[in-house]
């Protein structure tokens, strides 16, 4: 199915949000290298979504799968006014794609998924494909399964400064209050579960797994894998910032660079020294990031630590309860959202 140019790995970008995975795949979407032949999904695959579903029941309901997922919109801005879907990345109509991916009952929405993201880097004529998806690390035991030879990137930013974006990339300047006084506990989790499991599974698939500091490239202090290495990261993201990338920290005066051009205080000293705190950990083995202050915060959130103990045994159960204790309200807002689909589907097939 794939051309027959020389052959590539499949690829996962993966890491918590507001890292700069968006903006790599971005980069490397648009950039014309010699000897890459990777079609890109530029917006998020949502892989976790379907993981556990069940087989389809009937052909016709493959292909409704199929037409919702390529129309399903994704936000590509703070202020929601831009939408892409998968379909926006295939050069053909979502009728020829149906036709040509042909998904078929006793197929799971994985399946038909990754057989997508094939067909993507045919229709692109391209070997092979690159996705990026929301902390697939958690999950990537499952999908590796499924494809033979993926491999993943993780892209890693310091999280005074993930953190801050996360707080006020929707909301600026006023901070989100999705979880209250908890979301840079639930924040902070997040990123201390992507850097847990992603040394995790670089010792299960050494040859498979890759991590970068968007610091890191962005600085020039850090190169792609091999397989992307001609891009020159540095100078496109310099590009894509105008020079400084949106959250920057300055250490020397605590400040973040903020989408008004302006340098701000988003974070209290005692909010940065938590997240140094937890940084410094969880970072051994990945990266030395620099760390502005050293504090200890034995009894700050004892309920991170009973998490990322977790997560140390099963990563998907650890990141269910986050979720179900930090964000219950979206969590309901996802289960009402399904009721109505499955609803819908009981009306449309009566």
């Amino acid at each position: 199915m794939i051309s027959n140019k020389s052959t590539s790995s499949q690829w996962l970008i993966g890491g918590p949000s507001r890292c700069g995975k968006s903006t790599l795949a971005d980069v490397i979407a648009n950039t014309d290298v010699d000897g890459l032949e990777l079609a890109v999904l530029k917006v998020d695959a949502l892989l976790h979504v379907y993981r556990n579903k069940s087989k389809f029941k009937s052909d016709d309901d493959a292909r409704l799968f199929l037409q919702a997922y390529l129309e399903r919109p994704r936000y590509m801005n703070p202020e929601r006014t831009i939408t892409l879907c998968p379909a926006d990345d295939i050069n053909v109509s979502i009728e020829e794609i149906i036709s040509r991916v042909n998904p078929l009952a006793g197929m799971k929405p994985l399946e038909v998924i990754f057989r997508l993201f094939d067909f993507m880097a045919e229709s692109n004529d391209k070997c092979s494909w690159l996705a990026l998806d929301l902390l697939p690390e958690i999950y990537f035991c499952d999908y590796k399964k499924k494809v033979k030879g993926l491999k993943l990137l993780i892209v890693l930013r310091d999280p005074v400064e993930s953190i801050a974006a996360g707080l006020y990339w929707r909301t600026y300047p006023n901070r989100s209050s999705v979880c209250g006084k908890k979301t840079i506990d639930y924040l902070l989790f997040l990123w201390c579960l992507s850097a847990l499991t992603t040394l995790m599974m670089k010792k299960k698939y050494p040859d498979d797994v890759y991590v970068v500091s968007s610091n890191d490239l962005f600085s020039e202090k850090s190169k792609l894998p091999d397989e992307l290495e001609n891009i020159d990261v540095s100078m496109e993201f310099k590009k894509y910032y105008s020079g400084v990338p949106y959250f920057n920290y300055e250490r020397a005066s605590s400040r973040h660079y903020c989408p008004d051009g302006t340098w701000q205080n988003l974070l209290s000293k005692e909010e940065v020294c938590f997240i140094n705190a937890y940084k410094k950990k969880y970072s051994s083995g990945l990266f030395s990031f620099e760390n502005s202050c050293e504090t200890s915060f034995n009894n700050r959130c004892k309920l991170i630590d009973f998490l990322i103990r977790l997560a140390e045994i099963n990563p998907v159960y650890a990141k269910l309860i986050a979720d179900h204790v930090y964000v219950p309200k979206q969590l309901l807002a996802n289960l009402i959202e399904i009721s109505k689909n499955i609803v819908k589907k009981l009306l449309f097939y009566k």
